[in-house]
């Protein structure tokens, strides 16, 4: 018997006992046995004999199968196929033939295993947690796991520049033996800055067996940072300028700096206790 692999809910799963033999045995049988799973012995499922004239599927064969088509010993001189629709996953598991032949002890198969392939399904939330501040943090890092961390720290709003925020993932996202599927954590963690504002951090869910599209986005990440230092140019940028009666030598001075919450520019003139403008955007013209 040889390990196979397949997706949930598929029809028409083989296992297959095949053997061969020498010119004078005589076959008396081919049973099909389960690892059962409290116990991790290896039970009867199903039987096809000499002695019964139709194959049959045993009690732990029903639990598992409900029902199954199990081919006679006649069918084929070297094989016996148990089929079984609706592959779920109790289905995976460990199974092995034993074929009885006349005046010799039953031989056993090695164990094969059935594998149960579960598409994921989109990441059903993605949360921002508020984490500890680590100094030796100066890159994303990724994890993954099982378990679920508490949400007091979850963020709402009033992200600062440098604060150390996780982003949790969670969703039906993977498979691993024996659980067929399970709920599963992904975490993200890095320090914000500046270049994050209006960021959006997505979720991607990736495998062999994922549709298009397999990611959820949260809202925009809202980050709070200083004003930086502000810059300010001049047009046309001359040392000196010369004035001529009747001539336009007006000068534009562009003020530009960055921070959030948005900052009002104050245009002063000479005496420092003279505003002669003021403006809202991200860039402040001035015509003089």
């Amino acid at each position: 018997m040889t390990n196979i692999s397949e997706i949930l809910g598929t029809d028409g799963v083989k296992l297959r006992c095949s053997y061969t033999t020498d010119p004078n045995d005589r076959v008396s049988g081919a049973n099909f046995l389960a690892e059962n799973d409290t116990t991790d012995n290896f039970v009867y499922i199903a039987e096809s004999t000499v002695f019964s004239s139709q194959p049959e599927l045993l009690d732990y064969g029903v639990y598992l199968f409900g029902s199954a088509n199990i081919t006679k010993l006649s069918d084929s001189p070297s094989e016996v196929v148990l089929t079984f629709n609706n592959l779920k996953c109790k289905h995976e598991r460990n199974y092995k033939c034993r074929l009885g032949i006349h005046n010799t002890l039953p031989t056993d198969s090695t164990p094969m295993q059935l594998f149960v392939q579960v598409p994921p399904s989109k990441p059903e939330n993605v949360v921002l947690i508020r984490t500890p501040v680590d100094v030796s943090t100066t890159t994303a890092k990724a994890s993954d796991c099982t378990s679920t961390s508490s949400d007091n720290e979850k963020v709402t709003s009033g992200i600062m520049e440098g604060d150390n925020i996780t982003v949790k993932c969670s969703g039906n996202v993977e498979e691993i033996p024996g659980n067929c599927s399970y709920y599963r954590t992904s975490y993200l963690t890095f320090q914000v800055t500046a270049e994050d504002n209006q960021a959006v951090i997505r979720c991607v869910v990736v495998s062999p067996l994922a549709k298009q599209d397999m990611f959820i986005d949260p809202e925009q990440l809202e980050v709070k940072y200083n004003v930086r230092i502000p810059t300010v140019t001049k047009h046309p940028d001359k040392q000196e300028y010369i004035v001529h009666v009747g001539v336009d030598i007006s000068i534009t001075l562009t003020c530009i700096t960055d921070g959030n919450p948005k900052p009002v520019f104050h245009w002063y003139k000479g005496n420092p206790g003279r505003m002669i403008t003021l403006a809202l955007k991200k860039t402040s013209l001035l015509r003089i």
